[in-house]
This record gives C-alpha cells, structure tokens and sequence, in this order.
C-alpha cells in the first residue's frame, strides 16, 4: 500500500514554478544566421512592432550585449575628458582626427 504525500498549495506553486522555469530554460529556441536575418528584416519593413516580434519569435526584451558598445563608450569617454573643448567644433575636428 502506497501513502500519497500531502502537499500544501505554497510548495505545489513552488514545484510548478520550477517545472515551468526548467521547461523554458530547456526550450529556448536557437536561431540560424539566416533566421536571424530575416527576423531583422522583418523588424526593418515595420509591419509589425518589435515587441509583436519579440513575442512572436520569443525572444526576451532585454537583450544583452558582451559589454563591447559600453566598453566603447567608456573609452571614448576617457579620450574625451583628457581635453577641454570650449565650443562643439573643437570636439568634432578632436573625434574625426
């Protein structure tokens, strides 16, 4: 004779929960180079909006970058604060060199 465990509802909420959580981290879709492209050209001709997309294609909103544009800016940044620039036109012939 088997005995069924009780379960209160906190830990079925909690036990499905991460049945859904693991459920989504084991189905993320991986998108082709070719795919990618035409997601992007989607998003280009503007018949639908990115978050229509989003949705769609199921990708997250919050897309993350390796950190290389924030890198970037940071130097340029730095490169712009060792100088001080007293009118626009002297920064712009600083940044074009």
């Amino acid at each position: 004779m088997t005995t069924k465990k009780n379960l209160s509802a906190g830990s079925q909420q909690r036990t499905s929960e991460s049945l859904l959580k693991d459920i989504r981290r084991n189905t993320k879709r991986i998108f082709t180079s070719e795919q990618k492209g035409l997601i992007v050209m989607e998003g280009i001709r503007g018949e639908q909006s990115i978050a229509e997309l989003c949705r769609k294609y199921g990708i997250p909103l919050h897309p993350q970058t390796q950190g290389k544009i924030e890198r970037y800016h940071r130097s340029m940044k730095n490169v712009i604060k060792l100088n001080h620039y007293f009118c626009p036109s002297e920064l712009e012939k600083a940044i074009d060199g």
